[in-house]
């Protein structure tokens, strides 16, 4: 019984050492950001060669230690993540950043919210993309689902203890430790990033002789120890990824704004069979209150909430699942900003949707933009403080 009892308790131990080390990708959330977007040159991009997808999801966190933060920012999930500063008409970073990434749930939105709000770090106006309930039948409004950091973590309703929350994060040590023995990025583990990959920057004009920037400015304990030669190694390296990138015309990547640059499309469209049921009548009580939750952290940081039901596209809206977060909605203080395009002209045509039925393009957001631009004075004056470097026309301040 007691030689149970201690593998048992071991068990666990290492259980809990697997996600503390699993962790570790996120654990300098409090540092300044290891990529400086501020100063990407206009159509650079890190590359997204060998950069596995929770690093790129842990880099846009980091930017959340940036002061002063962008004016503007969108947080969500994927399905926000080809809005672009000039689509806004502001400058990219310091007018905008796109701070979506993942598969980012409702409650995990709220949770980064309250970090960055008591971190002083929330842009000045917040725009909050909530997900349509038809993408997994709902759950990402009601669940957590993401591996965060433990700052973001404590943030939640029934912080680490939340199963959910253990569940992912044990999952997410087991990605991390699969990315982390690659043996192919060993070496570039070691001198460039936290969890494997190059990290890239560049613009399509650099190809013929491709310049790279490196992750840390300070290097690190790896980078001082290592010989020149092996350095030099590391270095030829990433060229060759550079260049491979370049010879395949694959240069998608993340842009000085945060958004996604160049994904390669695809034709035809990318169509899904939309569920009509899945949130059940009470789930609109739970949506409302972590709006709500969102509105009070935004809020009491000063700044201002603005809260976008994006649209898929689909031949029929009036089903189960968008009833309940139509309900959800309004539950909501008139106070709050809502801008529920489910159900417009952007829902009944693709012209709005980049490659699929999902994601909103450059399009949508313009017409967002505009809209703010009328109605918003803070938006307005982050217009007139950060303009496109583009001078976009249609998104003239007023006086």
């Amino acid at each position: 019984m007691r030689r149970h009892l201690v593998v048992f308790l071991a068990t666990v131990a290492v259980w809990i050492g697997l996600i503390i080390w699993g962790s570790r990708p996120f654990a300098d959330i409090t540092k300044p950001a290891t990529i400086d977007f501020k100063s990407f040159e206009p159509d650079a991009r890190l590359i997204f060669r060998r950069v596995p997808n929770h690093e790129r999801d842990a880099l846009k966190l980091s930017v959340l230690k940036v002061t002063p933060p962008p004016c503007v920012g969108i947080f969500g999930d994927h399905t926000a993540r080809f809005a672009t500063a000039s689509s806004f008409g502001l400058q990219p970073f310091n007018g905008f950043f796109n701070f979506s990434f993942g598969t980012l749930t409702l409650p995990e939105v709220r949770d980064i919210l309250r970090y960055a709000a008591n971190s002083a770090s929330l842009p000045k106006v917040v725009i909050v993309q909530i997900e349509s309930p038809r993408i997994h039948s709902g759950t990402l409004l009601v669940k957590h689902r993401t591996p965060l950091p433990w700052q973001v973590l404590s943030q939640a309703e029934h912080g680490w203890w939340d199963p959910s929350v253990i569940s992912n994060a044990f999952n997410y040590a087991i990605l991390y430790i699969r990315n982390r023995i690659d043996w192919a990025q060993v070496l570039s583990s070691l001198s460039l990033s936290r969890s494997g990959g190059d990290h890239i920057i560049l613009r399509p004009d650099q190809c013929r002789r491709p310049e790279l920037h490196f992750a840390t400015s300070n290097p690190s304990f790896w980078q001082r120890a290592l010989p020149e030669t092996l350095r030099s190694r590391i270095v030829r390296d990433a060229l060759t990824t550079a260049q491979a990138a370049c010879s395949e015309g694959d240069l998608s990547g993340i842009g000085g704004d945060g958004s996604l640059v160049d994904l390669p499309k695809r034709d035809p469209a990318n169509l899904h069979s939309w569920p009509t049921t899945g949130l059940q009548p009470e789930d609109a009580q739970r949506i409302a209150s972590t709006l709500t939750d969102i509105h009070r952290a935004v809020s009491s940081a000063g700044s201002e909430l603005v809260l976008l039901a994006a649209p898929v596209f689909s031949p029929e809206h009036d089903v189960p699942l968008n009833a309940v977060l139509t309900r959800a909605l309004a539950m909501l203080d008139s106070k709050i900003s809502v801008y529920d395009r489910r159900l417009g002209k952007e829902a009944n045509s693709l012209d709005f949707f980049y490659d699929d039925d999902e994601h909103p393009n450059a399009k949508f957001y313009a017409a967002i933009g505009e809209e703010l631009a009328r109605l918003n004075p803070t938006y307005r004056a982050c217009l007139a403080s950060y303009p496109d470097r583009n001078g976009r026309p249609g998104l003239q301040v007023a006086n």
